[in-house]
């Protein structure tokens, strides 16, 4: 094995109510900090990676990646890449999958028919949101082939990124379960990436908490 790369989801953040009340909502591009769990979440992975000699760490330039790059990177510099943060929801960031469902907006159900060529009103199609992710992967893949990387980002790039590296098609990307604060690793045997690792979350245990989160 020559190089390793780290895929990193970032720890949770302290999403203001507009973005996080009443169930899960999409958040995409929008921005926050880590909250206070994430940043012991953080913690955690600096410890974790206290044992690692990173050569070069990269991540999406939104808070949540980049607070929980700095937590791990134990010096490294880190490279903060715009192209790397997550899809763009556009006017929907902070509404619900059931609140778009209800309203009953054609735009909402074309964008759940064809992901690939509609987009959100002010967002960006999967097909955009793929391109942009590929060409920003370029300079992180070609140095973690000659050592060890980092790349903290978002669930939705890293799941596109990691089935890229092992040849899955892209509406498959979102079989791969990537919790926050998880860590997967990819490394090469030749011209070939191999998966070592997905969504390891062993730095989280503790007695009182075992294995789960």
């Amino acid at each position: 094995m020559s190089g390793r790369l780290y895929l990193v989801r970032h720890a949770p953040a302290a999403w203001p109510e507009s973005l996080d009340g009443g169930g899960p909502r999409y958040r995409g591009r929008s921005d926050a900090p880590l909250s206070p769990a994430g940043r012991l979440e953080a913690r955690a992975l600096g410890k974790r990676f206290l044992r690692e000699r990173l050569d070069a760490v990269f991540a999406s330039d939104l808070r949540r990646a980049v607070e929980t790059a700095e937590r791990l990177a134990g010096g490294t510099p880190v490279r903060e890449v715009p192209d790397l943060a997550e899809y763009s929801f556009g006017l929907w960031e902070g509404r619900s999958h059931e609140e778009l469902l209800r309203e009953g907006s054609p735009e909402y159900r074309a964008w759940l028919e064809d992901p690939f060529s509609v987009a959100p009103p002010g967002g960006e199609t999967f097909r955009e949101f793929a391109a942009r992710v590929e060409a920003a992967m370029e300079e992180p893949l070609r140095t973690a082939r000659e050592g060890r990387v980092a790349l903290v980002g978002h669930g939705g790039p890293l799941r596109l990124a990691l089935g890229e590296l092992l040849g899955l098609p892209r509406e498959n990307g979102w079989r791969l379960r990537l919790d926050r604060s998880g860590v997967s690793v990819v490394e090469w045997a030749g011209e070939l990436p191999v998966l070592c690792l997905l969504n390891d979350l062993s730095h989280l245990q503790s007695p009182d908490r075992g294995a789960g989160r």
